[in-house]
């Protein structure tokens, strides 16, 4: 019987020194440092703990578990799991690791800071509430979707759930398009497409024309999804983990990450001839997770780890080469995420903030950060869809995951529902590809478990002057 990241956590919830369990099960000690400054409550770094042992741990077992346990001075615990129908058979102590993704809480607050954005209360409109159909937050009616897949193909849907968001927040104003004009995704169709090689959650994507990458987090392998053709592939492994894949000058690279034996880089690696080769300059900053975006002539770096969340923000100029550091972001976000859309960084994480700047003006060494309205629900992937600033997925007040599509309103500074997935997730992978469309790879499900679904989101836009 494989382990189970529920079934440890069940095994487990009675032990209160998870510091010590971690360091029993041979969890290095930075990583230990990551998951305490990334979380206050220790049931949540429990769970994190043991999610990275069974990620990056070949030989996890259930005999492994219950030898440290006893280490650490859980001899009663021991004595119960020993004898528990769980492990009663021998097959239960030597089956391999079945590995489960590094899961954040959805209600933890991870960074206190003296200042915020601004940000003004709004309201459902009072006409949205009386009537009988699905309404967005504006009080449009919310579109209806076509599902196709396998098992139902021409099947229509309302995209209404019961997972509604509450009222949001307007957030101060992000810089227009250049004409001025604004475009609404008027009708939604989501396909259902061929599955992932393995579960992916979080971790970093990009695209080149039909071409998708991806790379699951912990991970040094790179996933090519090939959306004209529906099929994946495997490139070779990047040098290392933790690292964001970012399109600059036509070359596919990696930016940061870690080595084996968890040092931090500030190596930018590009595939060229088929190997991974250091192709541009390195940063200034090592780190590792960071948010990268690459418009307007210059690759944006923002945030990362690097023994603490940080709020350096790089640019490099993809003519000269040059690097220069600009004002920084107003606040740490945690696992930072970048999108483009119409010359604007948006830049989240996964506790939901969103801060916004003009790539325009970081080519000019200009950053001026101002806050967006934040995501209606924590763990909710974000991307660009027409030009248009998405949001997918996430989790409710219940640490459900829900399907939820939402849609920000530049004009009405505000997160509206403009559809559902078939699958319901949090932590997805999200990337832009040519015909107006949004492919979202895994994410997590109910019970923390990586998936691997693949659905395409193919919109067809009204433009509003």
């Amino acid at each position: 019987m494989a382990v189970q990241l529920a079934d440890a956590l069940d095994v487990v919830k009675d032990v209160d020194d998870w510091l010590n369990l971690g360091r029993c099960l041979g969890v290095e000690d930075h990583v230990l440092k990551m998951i305490q400054s990334g979380h206050e409550e220790g049931t949540d770094r429990k769970r994190e703990t043991l999610a990275h042992w069974l990620v990056n741990d070949s030989a996890a077992s259930w005999e492994k578990l219950t030898a440290a346990l006893e280490r650490a001075g859980y001899g009663e615990l021991v004595s119960r799991l020993r004898s528990s129908e769980r492990h009663s058979t021998k097959d239960a102590w030597t089956s391999p690791v079945t590995p489960d993704p590094i899961p954040y809480n959805a209600e933890s607050v991870f960074f206190k800071v003296s200042s915020e954005p601004q940000l003004l209360a709004t309201s459902v409109p009072a006409s949205a509430a009386t009537q009988n159909s699905p309404v967005t937050l504006d009080g449009s009616a919310v579109p209806r979707i076509e599902v196709k897949s396998d098992s139902d193909k021409g099947k229509t849907l309302d995209s209404g759930h019961t997972h509604q968001p509450q009222a949001t927040t307007n957030g101060p104003h992000i810089p227009p398009s250049k004409d001025g004009s604004g475009s609404c995704i008027h009708t939604l169709s989501i396909t259902s497409r061929k599955a992932a090689p393995v579960g992916m959650w979080k971790g970093t994507s990009t695209s080149n024309g039909h071409l998708c990458y991806f790379s699951t987090r912990w991970s040094e392998d790179v996933h090519v999804y090939d959306s004209s053709t529906d099929s994946w592939s495997t490139m070779t492994k990047y040098p290392y983990k933790n690292f964001t894949l970012v399109m600059v000058n036509g070359l596919l690279t990696g930016v940061g990450g870690e080595d084996r034996g968890h040092k931090k880089t500030s190596a930018l690696c590009s595939y060229v001839d088929d190997k991974w080769v250091e192709h541009f300059p390195r940063m200034t900053t090592c780190r590792l997770e960071p948010a990268a975006a690459c418009g307007c002539g210059i690759l944006v770096v923002v945030g990362g780890w690097s023994g603490a969340y940080l709020t350096t923000v790089e640019v490099m100029d993809t003519t000269t080469l040059h690097w220069t550091t600009v004002a920084p972001l107003p606040q740490p976000i945690m696992t930072p995420s970048a999108t483009v859309c119409k010359d604007t960084l948006f830049v989240d994480g996964v506790e939901n903030a969103i801060f916004a700047c003009s790539l325009p003006d970081l080519r000019r060494n200009i950053a001026t950060w101002v806050g967006v309205a934040p995501f209606p629900t924590k763990w909710t992937s974000s991307g660009c869809l027409s030009g248009e600033l998405v949001a997918v997925g996430g989790r409710d007040s219940h640490s459900t995951p829900i399907p939820t599509i939402y849609r920000y309103s530049v004009t009405k500074k505000h997160w509206g529902v403009i559809g559902t997935l078939t699958t319901p997730r949090s932590s997805s992978l999200l990337v832009e590809v040519p015909g107006g469309r949004l492919v979202v790879v895994g994410g997590m499900d109910s019970k923390y478990s990586s998936i691997n679904t693949n659905e395409v989101i193919c919109s067809s836009v009204e433009t509003i002057i």
